[in-house]
């Protein structure tokens, strides 16, 4: 693993630990004096490395330790985990090319 990967996971990972939450790309990048876009490319390889995980918004870097741990306690307290949903595979509805399930029916 490069040193900039790995300086950039030890301190993301210490910025989760303290502040409970994701950097943005402009905390990592002035922390290391470098630009968003090395940032950006340095956390799109941690994420391929699976490494760390990324959503949508502003601050969405998540270390995949915790995503396992909140699934360790789900199944613990009897919710049923599908693989397929962890791993970011949803279910389509039938006939549809959409993710979302149908709409309830009103009787």
């Amino acid at each position: 693993m490069s040193s900039l990967k790995l300086l950039v996971l030890n301190w993301v990972r210490g910025y989760i630990g303290h502040w409970g939450e994701s950097p943005s790309y402009g905390e990592i990048a002035a922390a290391f004096g470098i630009g968003k876009s090395t940032v950006k490319r340095t956390v799109k390889r941690l994420v391929a490395d699976e490494l760390l995980l990324q959503r949508p918004g502003r601050r969405g870097l998540a270390l995949p330790q915790d995503r396992d741990n909140a699934l360790r306690t789900l199944r613990a307290l009897g919710f049923p985990i599908d693989e397929d949903i962890v791993h970011g595979h949803l279910p389509k509805a039938p006939g549809t090319n959409s993710t979302l399930l149908p709409p309830p029916a009103l009787k």
